[in-house]
Formats: C-alpha cells, structure tokens, sequence
C-alpha cells in the first residue's frame, strides 16, 4: 500500500457473501463498473459527496457550526 499526507484520497473495500462494504477518505469517488442485462456497462456510484446543498449535510453545518 503507497501512503502519503499530502492530498491522498483513499477508498477501502469489505467483500462479505454478496455485499460490499465501502469505505471512503478523500476528495474523490468509488464507482463499480458492472454489467446491465444486455451486456452494456453501468457505473454504480458507491460513495456520495457530502455538500451542503444535501439537507443531511446542511441541518449538520446548523446543529455544528464552525465559527
């Protein structure tokens, strides 16, 4: 494993039977390539960006602010 700590982003992934388990540091995203029933392939987005615009992500900024 390379590891560095300077703009590293990081993606950890747990295969159990028939799960993944995604784990997600940094600045940038999981994606599963996979086949759809007519053979073409789909990307699967496994991780989300947390903006502020995601009502989750705002009530947080809210409840918890930084200044």
């Amino acid at each position: 494993m390379y590891v560095t700590t300077e703009h590293s982003p990081s993606h950890y992934f747990w295969f159990q039977d028939e799960k993944i388990v995604v784990a997600n540091v940094g600045d940038s995203r999981a994606v599963l390539a996979t086949t759809s029933d007519d053979g073409d392939l789909v990307a699967v987005q496994l991780t989300i960006d947390f903006k502020p615009n995601l009502p989750r992500e705002f009530a947080a900024f809210l409840y918890h602010p930084s200044f």
